[in-house]
């Protein structure tokens, strides 16, 4: 997949580290698809989907800038962000994701790495992987 561009910023600035409760921002510019997709892959290799949620929008208009406010949470460390622009909704990876068990930790990333392989197959996507560094207070 080729890249998207996207940012992650906080009151600190880029790549900085970040809090328990500090609020961080994802900011995506206008690009050519419209659909999207927000997975966090934690320091102890759990993965779980971030967006879209329940409610959540999965089709956001692709002319205008996107963003998204959360707050940093445990656990802390080192975690992957990971966002996908598609230009048909992501089904099967949301299912495959939300169905992850939170407790076998060992083996979410591996079916993360297979699910992410099947469906950047088609090249239609753009993907943008980005660190984020957090701590406790």
């Amino acid at each position: 997949a080729a890249p998207l561009a996207a940012r992650l910023a906080g009151a600190q600035g880029d790549g900085a580290l970040y809090r328990w409760g500090e609020r961080l921002t994802l900011h995506l510019p206008p690009r050519e698809r419209a659909y999207l997709t927000m997975i966090v892959v934690n320091g102890t290799g759990a993965v779980e989907l971030l967006y879209p949620l329940d409610g959540d929008p999965e089709r956001v208009d692709p002319a205008q800038p996107w963003r998204l406010d959360f707050d940093v949470r445990a656990p802390f460390g080192t975690d992957l962000l990971i966002i996908l622009a598609s230009d048909a909704p992501l089904a099967s990876l949301h299912r495959q994701l939300r169905h992850l068990d939170p407790l076998r930790h060992a083996a979410q990333t591996g079916l993360l790495v297979e699910a992410l392989a099947r469906t950047l197959d088609s090249g239609q996507q753009r993907i943008a992987v980005l660190p984020l560094h957090t701590a406790a207070r």
